[in-house]
């Protein structure tokens, strides 16, 4: 397995999205959204918080999602390591989901975070120390600029998490929160 972490959350979201086929799809879906109101003594909330990342609403947004998870993943699992990734999937979802339940109506589901987090720590597997990639760059201005346009034009808040995800990636990556591993081959 070249990228043991990514293949165990891809499959974790294709578990959970299944689930949703069965009588009790209602308290399965409730657990994996971001809460609606984040309640600092409630531990469930933590949880749902940080398990929101693995439900999606539909087919299309699981294909969608674990397309670039499982195209993107497996570079920056390599880059990073297994281990820093998880620290890093944790910590994205988590942010991003109490920013999502602090500002908006919570409710929120989807692994897009991730998948814009990963984004941005891969635009950074092939670059130097101190160097800066003219494609995060790019891809930052892109990505942000169309994530607030739309939010403002739709109310979209599910665009918040997403948004929330690309900057954490880029967080981890500039400020040496994610170091490079170095290459066993």
């Amino acid at each position: 397995m070249n990228s043991p972490v990514i293949l165990v959350f891809s499959a974790l979201i294709l578990i959970v999205h299944l689930s949703y086929q069965t009588r009790y799809s209602y308290q399965i879906m409730e657990f994996f959204s971001v809460p609606r109101e984040f309640l600092f003594t409630n531990i469930n909330h933590y949880l749902r918080t940080i398990s929101f990342v693995l439900g999606h609403r539909s087919w299309n947004e699981v294909a969608s999602n674990l397309t670039l998870i499982l195209l993107i993943g497996p570079i920056t699992e390599e880059r990073y390591g297994s281990l820093q990734l998880i620290v890093m999937i944790l910590l994205t979802a988590f942010i991003s989901g109490l920013v999502q339940s602090f500002l908006f109506d919570g409710g929120v589901i989807g692994a897009s975070c991730v998948v814009y987090m990963l984004m941005l720590a891969a635009s950074f597997v092939n670059t130097r120390k101190g160097e800066v990639p003219i494609t995060f760059v790019i891809v930052m201005i892109v990505y942000v600029a169309g994530g607030l346009s739309a939010l403002s034009q739709n109310g979209q808040e599910s665009l918040v998490p997403q948004i929330v995800g690309g900057l954490c990636g880029a967080v981890f990556v500039v400020f040496g929160l994610a170091r490079k591993v170095e290459s066993t081959r």
